[in-house]
């Protein structure tokens, strides 16, 4: 009896075990992150003929990767282009922090198997590996505009109301951000003003937070080519209340909402940060006679982004003529690869 006691605890022990809740990886300031990247042979010899290279790759962001790919630099001595699609089947999609328990971003593995190059013996040369990673992302974000009718507003200030001048922004979990500065809060002076529209000029900052840059690919009209720009950012913006509209907000006015596009010239300035003028208007007949309310800017992004870490390998020459190893049947780099340009080029055009 005691026997079949302690083995159905051990049971229980190593069911619980199996079922014991995911570890969860967010990042406010990253969208896929490389979690790992290394090598299976620390110190490798020539004689060794192969070696494999990993990398772990993990969605802690706040939106999907439609496009994602892992590509190898440093490798000189293979030829053709190294790389790994991270989404051919799926898309990766974010940690979900709203369920009980947790679910973890997606989660993928990259192994590259290399040929060692040919080295004269005794020859210990170091080769500076780097794993990178290029993927789609997007960055969602509200800016909140508090706005007061002049009166209202003196009501409360004569009571002692103080009022916050730092607008609130509100982003996803992604390695850019977005957010407004400038008058705060708006003050609609209806009845002291003949003018029939109140106009509010704002700072819009793009800023870089995340591990690494944005370069953004477009598809040139004119040549149909796939052309890469650094620090780009797409996207729409769109002012949410009935009486506000964009007066002059990235070369458009009249309308509540704009689209970013590559002629807008939205880029982050050595990949970082970049500022941009908008004028918010407020129709005063359409304000009517609210004391207070909230304006809202919403901020629609989207961007690739590359990720990348670096590793050294160190190789030891020896005796022997190594020429020639491209054509041994463990070597998979016989064959051009496509650039990545290439690759979403194609991926557009399907």
């Amino acid at each position: 009896m005691k026997v079949v006691l302690i083995l159905s605890v051990m049971i229980i022990i190593i069911i619980s075990g199996c079922v014991q809740q995911q570890e969860v990886n967010t990042d406010a300031n990253n969208g896929l992150v490389i979690k790992a990247f290394d090598t299976d042979i620390s110190n490798i010899r020539e004689s060794d003929r192969s070696f494999s290279i990993h990398m772990q790759v993990e969605n802690v962001g706040g939106t999907t990767s439609r496009v994602a790919l892992a590509s190898l630099h440093g490798a000189n001595w293979v030829p053709g282009y190294i790389y790994e699609s991270l989404t051919a089947y799926s898309p990766l999609s974010p940690p979900d922090i709203t369920v009980n328990p947790p679910t973890p971003g997606d989660f993928r593995e990259v192994e590259w198997k290399l040929p060692t190059p040919d080295l004269p013996e005794g020859v210990i040369q170091v080769y500076d590996l780097t794993g990178r990673v290029l993927y789609e992302y997007s960055t969602s974000a509200v800016a909140n505009l508090n706005a007061y009718m002049r009166d209202e507003y003196r009501r409360r200030t004569d009571l002692g109301e103080t009022f916050s001048n730092e607008i609130t922004c509100i982003n996803s979990n992604a390695p850019v951000k977005v957010c407004v500065t400038g008058p705060h809060p708006m003050i609609v002076d209806k009845f002291y003003s003949d003018e029939p529209v109140e106009e509010y000029s704002y700072r819009v900052n793009f800023i870089n937070v995340g591990t690494g840059m944005p370069i953004t690919h477009v598809m040139n009209t004119y040549t149909g080519e796939v052309e890469a720009v650094d620090g780009l950012i797409l996207g729409r913006i769109r002012v949410d209340h009935p009486a506000a509209f964009f007066s002059d907000c990235f070369g458009v006015s009249g309308v509540n909402e704009i689209e970013l596009t590559p002629n807008d010239n939205v880029k982050l300035r050595k990949g970082q940060e970049t500022t941009k003028q908008c004028t918010i208007g407020i129709d005063k007949t359409l304000w009517s006679e609210r004391p207070e309310d909230t304006v809202t800017i919403i901020f629609e992004l989207y961007y690739d982004y590359y990720t990348e870490k670096t590793i050294p390998v160190t190789i030891t020459g020896e005796r022997g003529d190594r020429r020639g190893v491209f054509n041994t049947e463990y070597s998979p780099y016989r064959y051009k690869y496509p650039s990545i340009s290439e690759r979403i080029q194609s991926y557009l055009r399907s």
